[in-house]
């Protein structure tokens, strides 16, 4: 929902929430890229669709994450500043049991590490949090 926000998708009613985030700041979803989507609804789908938001599902990852990292990178090209926005609940459970919103078959701690130091050897990485939805 922040990238809803981020992106001007959608309007705050909460002008002291989001009004601080100007046109030359909003997120550019033609460099944006979803890595281990589990569990999309049709309203998420053409949403990333109508959008051109990159997407890999945790069947695309399924199939090596070193691959699925060489096509989001080539997506974003040598120079794109990288933000990584890591779900918790992206986690499988056995790496985050506490996650609030569990989902089988999801990122092992590897396949995590490995995103982490993809990014940062493109030297491009410009910030990274960890996030966890609790409602």
């Amino acid at each position: 929902m922040l990238v809803a926000f981020a992106s001007g998708l959608a309007k705050s009613r909460r002008k002291d929430i989001f009004d601080c985030i100007t046109e030359s700041h909003l997120i550019n979803l033609r460099k944006f890229v979803y890595i281990g989507l589990q569990d999309i609804d049709k309203a998420e789908e053409n949403l990333t669709m109508q959008n051109s938001i990159k997407t890999f599902t945790m069947d695309d990852v399924s199939d090596g994450i070193q691959t699925i990292m060489d096509l989001a990178l080539e997506y974003l090209a040598d120079k794109t500043p990288i933000h990584i926005s890591y779900d918790i609940s992206s986690f499988d459970p056995e790496v985050a049991p506490s996650t609030g919103f569990p989902v089988s078959r999801g990122l092992s701690l590897e396949e995590g590490i490995f995103i982490s130091h993809r990014i940062h050897a493109t030297r491009n990485l410009i910030a990274m949090d960890l996030v966890e939805k609790t409602h």
